[in-house]
Parts: structure tokens; sequence; C-alpha cells
């Protein structure tokens, strides 16, 4: 009698750990300057915004990983597609407000003021959202018991 072969995996991220993150990582290797290099945020705002991102991003991460290890895989893929999802709407706000104010859009003092709180915590907002997507794409990844079995 011959063996029967495995079904193959349902799951679509399977050698996800093998294959995917060094193909992942060599695809984005000869952008990876201009991606790390990138202005999300007006000269006028550094370095008091970053230094604040700086601690928010953590802070989220930490949270969600402590939260996020009672959920099970759906919500931790439900909270990192909203993560990716703001992530993406906030960066490109961002990069159109640098893109645009004082080029194209030249706005009074007064709506100068507002916009400017804006960008600052759309960028804030962006800087939370990765770490969120990030932290919630790692418990997808590895299962329910990617954080261990410590407190």
């Amino acid at each position: 009698m011959t063996k029967r072969a495995k079904a193959p995996s349902a799951s679509p991220f399977r050698n996800w750990r093998a294959v995917g993150l060094p193909a992942f990582a060599a695809a984005l290797a000869p952008w990876q300057d201009k991606i790390t290099q990138a202005s999300l945020i007006s000269e006028w705002f550094k370095p008091n915004v970053t230094i604040i991102a700086s601690v928010v991003s953590p802070l989220c991460c930490f949270v969600i990983w402590s939260v996020g290890r009672s959920w099970g895989s759906s919500g931790a893929r439900r909270l990192a597609l909203a993560g990716l999802l703001v992530f993406l709407v906030t960066t490109a706000g961002c990069l159109t407000l640098m893109n645009t104010l004082d080029t194209v859009w030249f706005p009074g003092p007064d709506t100068m003021i507002l916009v400017r709180v804006a960008w600052a915590v759309t960028y804030l907002t962006s800087c939370a959202a990765f770490g969120i997507a990030m932290v919630g794409g790692l418990l997808v990844l590895n299962g329910p018991d990617a954080a261990g079995s410590g407190p």
C-alpha cells in the first residue's frame, strides 16, 4: 500500500515565515532608503511631534499586544486590517498636506492653525495605526499563542 499525500493546508499563509518574509524584504530592499526617509510632516513640527510619536507608537503596540492575546484570530485579523486602513488613509492625508500646503493651497491664518493641528493629529494617528497594524498582523500570523503564556 502506498502512502497517501497530505492535503495542502487551506491557509494561504502556511509558509509565510519561510518564504513570504524574505520575499517581502527583498521586494522592499531597493526602496528602503526612500521609505524610511519619507517626510510625512513639515519641519515646523519637529522635533516635538516626532518625540510624541516615538512614545505613542510603542505604547499602542504594547497595549494591543497585551490585549490582543485574548482575542481570536478573527479579532486580530479585523484589528490588523483596520489598523492598515487607518494607516494608509492617514499617511495619504499627511502626504497630501505635505505636498499641497503653501504650494498650491494657501489657507488664511485662522484656517492654518486648524490645518496644522489636524496635520499633527493625523501624523500621530498614522504612527499609532502602523504599530497597531503590525502587532495585529503578527498576532494573526503567529496564532493565538503568539504572546506566550506569560502575563
